[in-house]
C-alpha cells in the first residue's frame, strides 16, 4: 500500500491532502476550498507575521520620527535576513513592500494579499507535479479544479486567523461527513 500519488509532492502534508482532494472527483470544490485554510496556515511563518505585525503598529516612535517608511523597510530587510529561504516570508516582504504606501497600519491587506498568492503557487505547484507525474489531462483537471476553489476561499478569515491566533483552533480541522456520528435514528 502507497501513501497515493502525492507522495513525492514536495510540499507539507495539508498541501497533499490538498491535492488529493483536488485530485478526487467525488469532492466538490467546496470540500476542495475547505482544506485550503488548514494548507495556507500551515505555510505561513508566524514568526515573520508577529515581526512585521510588531514593526507596523503605530507607537510613539512613528510619531516622534519622520522617517517612519525607512525604519519600516529596514524592518522588512531584517525579517528577510532572519527568515531565509522560505517562500512565504519572501510573498510577505514582496505584499508589505507594495502596501506600505497605504499607511502604517495595513497588516490585514498584507496577509490576504499573501495568502492570495501562496494559494496560487501552492495551486501552480500542484499542477506542476501532475503534469510530472501523469499528463497534460490531469495537470488541466488540478488547474481548474484548485482555481474554482479559489472562488469560495475566504482570504480575510485566514488572515484574521493568523494575526488572532487563539481564535483559528476550530478552523484548521475540516469536517469529515462520514456519517458514523449521527447515530442510529430513533423511533
Amino acid at each position: 500500500m502507497t501513501d497515493g500519488p502525492h507522495k513525492s509532492l514536495p510540499m507539507n502534508r495539508a498541501c497533499k491532502k490538498l491535492a488529493d482532494r483536488a485530485w478526487g472527483e467525488s469532492y466538490s470544490t467546496h470540500e476542495i476550498a475547505e482544506l485550503a485554510p488548514r494548507a495556507l496556515m500551515k505555510d505561513a511563518d508566524m514568526g515573520a507575521i508577529k515581526m512585521l505585525k510588531s514593526s507596523l503598529q503605530p507607537n510613539e516612535q512613528h510619531a516622534l520620527f519622520g522617517s517612519a517608511f525607512d525604519k519600516l523597510r529596514s524592518c522588512l530587510r531584517q525579517i528577510q535576513q532572519n527568515f531565509p529561504g522560505s517562500a512565504f516570508v519572501d510573498r510577505l516582504i514582496s505584499e508589505a513592500s507594495r502596501h506600505i504606501n497605504k499607511g502604517i497600519n495595513c497588516i490585514q491587506s498584507i496577509l490576504e494579499s499573501t495568502l492570495k498568492g501562496r494559494y496560487g503557487a501552492i495551486s501552480s505547484g500542484i499542477t506542476e507535479h501532475a503534469l510530472r507525474r501523469a499528463d497534460s489531462n490531469a495537470a488541466s483537471r488540478y488547474e481548474s479544479r484548485l482555481s474554482a476553489a479559489s472562488e469560495s476561499i475566504d482570504f480575510t478569515s485566514i488572515a484574521n486567523g493568523l494575526l488572532n491566533p487563539q481564535n483559528r483552533i476550530g478552523r484548521l480541522n475540516s469536517t469529515k461527513k462520514t456519517g458514523l456520528d449521527d447515530g442510529v435514528e430513533l423511533p
